[in-house]
């Protein structure tokens, strides 16, 4: 199992959080603002640290149109909004910690921002990012990112990427992002599970493809009844589980990060598909990491982990007050001693 342990030092809101026990599959329950988004977030980047493609996707997931630099600004702790015309701003340090397959591994970063001038004398904000990883019996291994408005750095080597996909409510309304995920897959022979799940929603559901038509990438589906249509022609539902089947079967030996594990699922089929989402994360040892704020998805995957032959779930539930955050971490069995006592642990 890759992530064992989560402690959030700073890390934008967050201060001072601690993830113990983490098991195969986790849940992160909490109202609105509780900051769990930002805990799937801390856990992608100590995953892969050096890789300017998840600092990107971690900026870009919640604001996929604002300004790159301004988004990556604001992961870190504290930062207030960029003003640049008289001086660079320094952010304040961002610091996680975690246990990774047995290995403790610190991140601390920081990041610079300026102004800089493009050919035409416009000026034009870029931010670079001092990353600093420290593990035990190693030399502390440092690498500098900098980023523009469309552009972002060379990844560095110096210290192990784990596999991390992560699935946000808006995954699935992505086609140039599913393309990319259905090719991988198609090219390592592991397309079957994304078909399987699409069967869930619509069992005449026949095939799935990548598909090159006037000008553009789409996905297709190959249905029974409608003939081939593209998934965009299906609910949420359909999309969204096409969005998770995907990530899971890219990220065999690593980690999937699900944030709101019931989006765009009808309540009525969300057992069905946790059970499956759970079960191939099993198969394809895959460690589940989602958020939710749904008793209905709480009791699917109390449910689910049974059939999925999963006995290390664990759920923490995340609540703010006027000061901080407060996690607090129940076992399976304490989760669900509590769910048959009627508790709403939202």
């Amino acid at each position: 199992m890759a992530l064992e342990e989560l402690t959030i030092a700073t890390y934008r809101a967050l201060t001072d959080l601690k993830f113990e026990g983490m098991g195969r599959a986790c849940l992160i329950v909490g109202g609105n603002n509780s900051g769990k988004s930002s805990i799937l977030e801390a856990a992608g980047l100590v995953l892969r640290p050096f890789d300017p493609g998840q600092w990107v996707s971690t900026a870009t997931n919640r604001d996929s149109t604002g300004h790159l630099v301004s988004n990556l600004w604001s992961i870190f702790p504290q930062t207030s909004i960029l003003r640049l015309e008289d001086e660079a701003q320094i952010s304040k340090p961002l610091k996680l910690r975690a246990v990774i397959d047995g290995a403790d591994r610190d991140l601390s970063a920081t990041a610079s921002a300026f102004l800089a001038w493009d050919v035409d004398g416009e000026p034009e904000p870029e931010l670079s990012i001092s990353a600093k990883v420290m593990e035990p019996g190693a030399t502390p291994h440092e690498h500098m990112m900098a980023f523009d408005a469309r552009g972002r750095a060379s990844s560095n080597v110096g210290v192990r990427p784990h596999r991390v996909y992560t699935v946000t409510p808006a995954t699935h309304r992505s086609t140039r992002l599913l393309v990319a995920q259905l090719s991988l897959a198609v090219d390592h022979g592991k397309k079957a599970l994304a078909l399987d799940l699409l069967q869930v929603f619509d069992p005449l559901v026949e095939d799935v493809d990548v598909s090159y038509a006037y000008g553009r990438d789409g996905i297709r589906v190959t249905h029974k009844v409608r003939g081939i249509v593209d998934l965009s022609s299906f609910g949420d539902g359909m999309r969204r589980s096409a969005a998770i089947a995907l990530a899971l079967t890219n990220a065999e030996g690593g980690v999937v990060l699900i944030d709101e594990i019931e989006g765009g699922i009808h309540f009525r089929a969300i057992r069905d598909v946790t059970t499956r989402i759970l079960s191939a994360a099993a198969l394809a040892r895959v460690q589940i990491i989602a958020t939710t704020h749904s008793l209905e998805a709480i009791d699917a995957v109390l449910e689910a982990v049974d059939a999925a032959g999963i006995d290390d779930m664990v759920g923490y539930h995340v609540r703010r007050d006027d000061t901080r955050h407060h996690v607090r971490r129940y076992d399976r069995k304490k989760l669900t001693t509590l769910r048959d006592g009627g508790m709403d642990l939202r």
